[in-house]
């Protein structure tokens, strides 16, 4: 009896072990930004610097996963938070040294985190803004830009 309870415990809960329910999350693209229904307004670049182009750029709702019963739902937050997707296959940096020999701010909002393979800057509550201004910096004692970035709304 105890092996059927057991069993039946872990039957229920197991299909959800994988998702993160504790940690807040970002969407991959707009698309999927707009699945979720926590898009809020894209971004293009200035398209200046060849390095450093942008493939995507958008702002969404901060969200975490939820799971009810045995069901997924996304809870959503009032902060919200600027997502940045760069092309990749010309991006001049190694991806994997971020935050320890280069790293990405904006001047009004501070530095960006990573995740999800992206960028994200916490915007908090703040209204939108129509402009960003973001640079790319190798760190230690010269402190490098990279580049600078303008994102306008779209």
């Amino acid at each position: 009896m105890k092996a059927v309870i057991t069993l039946f415990f872990f039957s229920c809960i197991g299909c959800n072990l994988d998702i993160n329910t504790s940690d807040p999350q970002a969407s991959r693209s707009i698309e999927k930004s707009k699945g979720r229904k926590v898009f809020l307004k894209e971004y293009s670049a200035n398209g200046i610097h060849d390095s450093c182009i942008v493939f995507e750029a958008w702002v969404e709702y901060a969200w975490r996963n939820e799971v009810k019963g045995s069901t997924k739902t996304i809870k959503t937050f009032p902060e919200t938070q600027l997502m940045l997707i760069f092309d990749w296959k010309k991006f001049p940096l190694d991806l994997n040294k971020f935050s320890i020999d280069w790293e990405i701010s904006d001047s009004l909002y501070g530095k960006f985190g990573s995740g999800n393979g992206g960028f994200i800057l916490d915007l908090k509550e703040n209204e939108l803004p129509d402009k960003f201004t973001i640079s790319l910096n190798k760190r230690g004692s010269s402190y490098e830009n990279i580049c600078i970035i303008y994102l306008y709304a779209k």
